[in-house]
């Protein structure tokens, strides 16, 4: 099982790579797709830690109280790692979040928290007193939603033989994210 702070490090690589700042709001909304997806495709959490509905959104609190003192800023590297060979993560779960990050990194922090509260998940953990976002509620919800949001065993064979046409007919190699975006056009 991975760290949530491992976690949260990866989605703040794969933004950095856009050069754009990742905002504590945002990555907390990251992180609930990320647990809510991996929990509904391998029946096992991603990151030990709980979630509650917050104000604007799922939070998962360990994290929050690390990255608070960012504010509404992009967080700094240093707040998560002091460098990405410290970041230990299971291609699976590298492979989930990268796709977590493809489908929704794209949208804004109050997009995704405006997301989260049209979701069972949010809305179910604030109706109870604790406001505890259940693993039965994310995998009711995300159990049919895996297949829209991630990329399957057969996609990733696709993915492979691909990138083998690709590289035999000596055209340009496309990156994963761009292969994705077009294979869901």
């Amino acid at each position: 099982m991975a760290n949530v702070f491992d976690v949260a490090s990866w989605f703040w690589l794969l933004e950095d790579s856009k050069d754009e700042g990742l905002t504590n709001l945002k990555l907390q909304k990251l992180c609930y797709y990320a647990q809510g997806l991996y929990l509904a495709k391998y029946g096992e959490r991603l990151f030990k830690d709980d979630m509650e509905a917050w104000k604007h959104g799922p939070v998962v609190p360990v994290l929050y109280e690390k990255l608070k003192s960012c504010g509404r800023i992009p967080i700094e590297s240093t707040m998560l790692f002091q460098n990405s060979s410290d970041i230990k993560l299971c291609d699976k779960e590298k492979d989930l979040i990268e796709d977590v990050f493809t489908y929704f990194g794209e949208y804004t922090a109050w997009k995704l928290a405006d997301l989260t509260h049209e979701e069972d998940p949010w809305i179910n953990a604030n109706k109870r007193e604790n406001k505890l976002i259940t693993d039965e509620d994310l995998v009711a919800y995300f159990k049919n939603k895996v297949g829209e949001y991630t990329r399957d065993e057969l996609d990733e064979e696709l993915y492979k033989l691909a990138l083998e046409s690709l590289n035999d007919s000596d055209e340009e190699n496309i990156s994963h994210e761009e292969f994705w975006k077009e294979l869901n056009a």
